[in-house]
């Protein structure tokens, strides 16, 4: 296996596990406010703060391209 390509793997499933990670902290302060504030929550806002989410996931499903196609950049 190409070093290049487990490097750009690694750090393309970094990324989306960072971008998750931030999106469920930010629904779960989100959520945290909300209860404390007495306020109802909003399916718009939490959509919104869902995008991260959705950003990761996709990511993460693309990481082996994603990987493949950086591991021939940085090959050349």
């Amino acid at each position: 296996m190409n070093p290049y390509y487990r490097i750009s793997l690694m750090v393309c499933r970094l990324t989306a596990a960072g971008f998750v990670l931030v999106s469920v902290l930010n629904l779960a302060l989100y959520w945290v406010k909300s209860r404390h504030d007495g306020t109802a929550i909003t399916p718009g806002h939490c959509a919104y703060l869902s995008i991260p989410l959705v950003i990761g996931v996709l990511i993460l499903v693309k990481s082996s391209g994603l990987a493949h196609r950086l591991a021939q950049y940085l090959d050349e």
